[in-house]
This record gives C-alpha cells, sequence and structure tokens, in this order.
C-alpha cells in the first residue's frame, strides 16, 4: 500500500491544530481559574522630559476566575471562555488560545482580554498526548491585552508618581528663584499667553561664550514651559556642529537639565557640545517644550529676551 504524501506546511498546520486542541482541553479542564498576575510598568515625564522621568512598576493579584461560558470548539480567532471574578460578576475576561503567532485582539466584548500562548512545535514532537503536555508545560505564557485594574493600582500608581513630579517641579523651580530673584516677576502661569522678560543690558555686549559662536550666524534664544528657563542655541566655531548655552546664566544643574541627545555638557565652557546641524538642537528643545522663541546677531537684544547676567 502506498503511504499518503504529507506535505511539511500541511505536517505543521496538523501539529498546531492538535497542539492547540490540547491547550483549550487543558486551560478549560478546571472548574475555578486562577489568573495570572498583573504588572504594569507606569511612567510620568516631567514636562515630557526624557531626563527627567518618574517610573513605578505596579503588581496585583486577582481574586479567583469562574467560567461562566465555555467555548471549546471557538474559532482560533474567538474566545474560548468567558471568565467571572468572585465577588466583581458585572467583570468579565475573554480568554483566547493562540499556537504560533502571538497576535493582537480586537475584541471590546469584554472588560479585558487573556492570552494562553504557546510557540509553534518543533516538526516531529507531537507524536503523543505526553510529548504535547510536556511541550505546552515548558513553553506555555500568559499574555494580558487589556489588565483588570479593578482596584485602581495603576491610577493610585500614577497619582504617586505626579507627586513626585510636583514635588521635583517645586525644588527645581525654588533654586532658579534662589539664583535669579528677577525670575519669579517673569513666571508665566501654563494657561496664560507667554510674555517676554525683560532682562539688563549686558555691558560691552559680550559674555564669556559668544566666542563659541561660528561668525556672520545667529543666535536662536528659546524660553521654555518651566518658569525662568531660556537656552542659547548657536553654530559652533571650533567644530562641526553646534553650542547650548543656559540662556539666564549657569545655575544648579544646568548641565543634567537637557536630554543626553542634545550634547555633552562642557563645565568649563558652561555649554553643551552638540554634533550635527543646529537644527537638531532647536527640534530637541521644541520638543521639550518651548512658549516664546527670538532669533538675533546681537548678542545684547539676545540677552534682554533671555535676562542674560555675567
Amino acid at each position: 500500500m502506498r503511504r499518503k504524501f504529507v506535505s511539511p506546511d500541511q505536517e505543521a498546520l496538523h501539529s498546531i491544530s492538535l497542539l492547540r486542541c490540547l491547550a483549550v482541553e487543558l486551560v478549560l479542564e478546571p472548574t475555578t481559574f486562577v489568573l495570572p498576575t498583573c504588572r504594569q510598568k507606569v511612567v510620568v515625564k516631567w514636562n515630557n522630559r526624557t531626563a527627567h522621568v518618574f517610573h513605578e512598576e505596579v503588581c496585583w493579584a486577582l481574586p479567583v476566575g469562574s467560567f461562566a461560558d465555555r467555548e471549546p470548539q471557538a474559532a482560533i480567532n474567538k474566545p474560548v471562555a468567558r471568565i467571572e471574578l468572585m465577588g466583581l460578576p458585572e467583570y468579565t475576561i475573554g480568554l483566547w488560545v493562540q499556537i504560533g503567532e502571538l497576535t493582537p485582539i480586537v475584541d471590546d466584548t469584554f472588560d479585558s482580554e487573556l492570552v494562553y500562548h504557546c510557540p509553534a512545535p518543533p516538526k516531529g514532537i507531537m507524536k503523543t498526548r505526553s510529548n504535547a503536555e510536556l511541550f505546552l508545560h515548558l513553553h506555555r505564557s500568559w499574555h494580558w491585552q487589556r489588565m483588570p485594574d479593578v482596584y485602581g493600582a495603576v491610577a493610585q500608581a500614577r497619582q504617586r508618581l505626579q507627586n513626585r513630579v510636583a514635588t521635583y517641579q517645586a525644588v527645581q523651580i525654588a533654586k532658579l528663584q534662589q539664583i535669579q530673584p528677577r525670575l519669579q516677576s517673569r513666571a508665566v502661569p501654563s494657561l496664560c499667553p507667554p510674555v517676554r522678560p525683560v532682562g539688563p543690558q549686558i555691558p560691552g555686549g559680550r559674555t564669556r561664550w559668544t566666542k563659541l559662536r561660528k561668525g556672520n550666524t545667529p543666535y536662536f534664544a528659546y524660553q521654555m514651559c518651566v518658569p525662568g528657563e531660556f537656552w542659547i542655541v548657536m553654530v559652533s566655531s571650533d567644530h562641526a556642529g553646534y553650542y547650548v548655552v543656559p540662556g539666564s546664566g549657569p545655575h544648579v544643574g544646568w548641565e543634567e537639565a537637557l536630554p543626553a541627545s542634545i550634547g555633552r555638557a562642557e563645565v568649563d565652557k558652561g555649554a553643551y557640545r552638540g554634533n550635527g546641524p543646529v537644527d537638531r538642537a532647536i527640534r530637541i528643545l521644541r520638543e521639550l517644550g518651548v512658549i516664546d522663541s527670538f532669533i538675533d546677531s546681537d548678542i545684547e537684544r539676545i540677552c534682554e529676551f533671555t535676562g542674560y547676567v555675567d
């Protein structure tokens, strides 16, 4: 008798189908369901800055679940069960089984979605049920598509981080106000139109970093969202790049105020040194939050805009 030819693709599909049937059987076998622990990283940025990111990982256990409905013959893109939480019958979780590729779920029928996933088995391993059970035990994993935050753990963590951000911002503003008392009078409420501050004239029209600017190029001055924070960008005179200096004068922590992507802080020069076109530094500053800008080749007018004091 001639043996029927089975292509490698057909064999792989057959193995996946058998493994999925076994996975569904094992998942739906118990009367109660112990749900996997939920873990989520909560991130809050100060003024949308990557240089000042506050984060906290929260995890919480869930009540025991029970199967309200079972659908062992469900199609591969459909849930195999609906789970209710003990003490929270109104909250429903959809359960999917996926073998092979882990694919996103688009279904708003449930409050949360949980996926039991296992990679596709290698060729020739699905010879016995025990082989398949062992493969599932070794390679299975659980994935939440939407976590059931029934206790509000994420919202509580976000509030804690926002409190830390508020404290951090208050400390930074206090430092600036201590060094530059005039900044307090220039603080602009976030809901009001930005007001251009007026600072003193700089004697002689030059500061110690003007030699860093390439001749016949303008200065680019920016007022940031943080009250009293200014930065000045200029094309470099000594390398193929740019310099960024604190517009109101060096202050405590200026060398750590901007993200590393803008360049390396050179304390002796009182400036960030960056490579590439000056547009790169301007783009980074605008992403951090700019409320006003001023471009001029006259250093006196630039310093008047920023309130620079030697």
